[in-house]
């Protein structure tokens, strides 16, 4: 019966499989089932991030070596659900072979990676030259001190030659999602003039220090002129601001400029645990009211 179905069901089929299922169910009945499968134009959503050990150990050990030269456009790695999965992945195969296989990648999500495990995936980033969206989610057990200096150098690094650097700008990334511990403002803003072409920003992270108000942020997105929508999650802790100047900075994100791109900023004061938190929060512009900070 397989036999008589035209490619493009098959095809079609296969897009609603997970890659586990797709080759236990279709691969090595027919000739023509392991072409379709290894197709290089086939596309291919590869999320390791849920499947059982089980099912990753076989992924890896057979799934990967069969899908390779496909079109894989997103790749998910996590130790989330799989202890240690992007350890085993690592250790299993050549990670600049597998990375040059993935000319074509266009999302790539890295779900609580240990600091060596990032190190040396980001040192082979620079094969994913049609990358548009990348996530980094890090795993607050372990001491990313280095994390800032990680991306930098791995993105957007002045170390390369310029052909390299020109890949590296071509990626136009117009998704950024950071979602680390510590994050300063300087580094926000140096890696933000690299991304001009963001659609989509979300910054999750605690701060230190000096509050950095709707102004200074105002300045530093002002020319993302492609950016259409910004998520933000900040606390800072140890604040020692009077009240009239956490008024000041709440009412700093309901100029003309937050309010025309529909960006609205919640800005939560902690009296007793002297923390600040300011989010987005999901407003029409019809039901724009002026934002005041909670006392608790």
């Amino acid at each position: 019966m397989l036999g008589d179905l035209s490619n493009e069901i098959l095809l079609i089929t296969f897009e609603h499989l997970p890659i586990t299922a797709r080759i236990l169910s279709f691969y090595n009945l027919k000739s023509r089932l392991n072409s379709l499968i290894e197709d290089p134009d086939t596309k291919i959503d590869l999320d390791l991030s849920v499947l059982t050990k089980h099912e990753f150990d076989f992924c890896c050990s057979i799934g990967l070596p069969i899908i390779v030269h496909t079109h894989i456009k997103s790749l998910t790695l996590s130790n989330e659900r799989t202890f240690g999965a992007v350890e085993l992945l690592l250790s299993m195969y050549d990670i600049e072979h597998i990375f040059t296989k993935l000319t074509r990648l266009k999302l790539f999500k890295l779900i609580l990676p240990t600091p060596s495990q990032l190190e040396r995936i980001q040192n082979k980033l620079k094969y994913l030259t049609q990358l548009s969206y990348f996530l980094i989610k890090t795993n607050a057990l372990y001491n990313y001190t280095d994390i800032q200096h990680i991306i930098r150098t791995t993105i957007f690094s002045n170390s390369c030659n310029e052909s390299q650097l020109i890949q590296f700008t071509s990626l136009k990334l117009t998704h950024l999602i950071l979602t680390i511990g510590l994050l300063n403002f300087e580094f926000i803003e140096w890696l933000l003039k690299q991304c001009l072409q963001l659609q989509y920003l979300s910054l999750t992270f605690n701060g230190k220090g000096k509050l950095i108000d709707g102004k200074q942020y105002e300045k530093l997105l002002i020319s993302l002129s492609e950016l259409k929508r910004v998520h933000f999650d900040i606390i800072n802790d140890h604040i020692s601001y009077t009240r009239e100047e956490l008024n000041i900075f709440a009412f700093s994100f309901q100029t003309r400029f937050w309010i025309e791109h529909e960006w609205f900023i919640q800005c939560d004061h902690d009296r007793i645990n002297s923390t600040l938190h300011y989010y987005s929060r999901p407003l029409k512009k019809q039901y724009i009211l002026p934002v005041y900070l909670w006392k608790r």
